[in-house]
């Protein structure tokens, strides 16, 4: 997995690209904790993903739970890929109002 960053002002995006594992959790929940400490919205974009699996998910999910509680933006970029929104989907976290799943913004 690779990470980089743009940040635009006003928001940060992360790029996630290549296999998302729970080899890279550990970078990924840093990453994300950077993009919250440097900007109040924090993008997420997926579209040079790979693979996923669901200890990713779970990084995803408790930060977007933590930029709730925090009323900070946190959001998709762009439409993500297909294998995402269905692993997502058969790991039970589609039945949530998060990212993906409505695009919400936790204000």
């Amino acid at each position: 997995m690779e990470i980089s960053t743009k940040n635009s002002g006003s928001s940060m995006t992360l790029f996630l690209h290549g296999n998302l594992s729970i080899r890279w959790a550990s970078e990924l929940k840093t990453a994300l904790q950077d993009c919250f400490n440097a900007s109040d919205v924090c993008l997420l974009d997926l579209s040079g993903m790979t693979a996923i699996d669901l200890s990713v998910v779970q990084t995803l999910y408790s930060a977007w739970k933590t930029a709730e509680k925090n009323s900070w933006q946190f959001s998709l970029e762009g439409e993500p890929p297909d294998e995402f929104k269905q692993f997502v989907s058969d790991a039970g976290y589609g039945d949530f109002d998060w990212l993906c799943f409505g695009l919400k913004d936790p204000d």
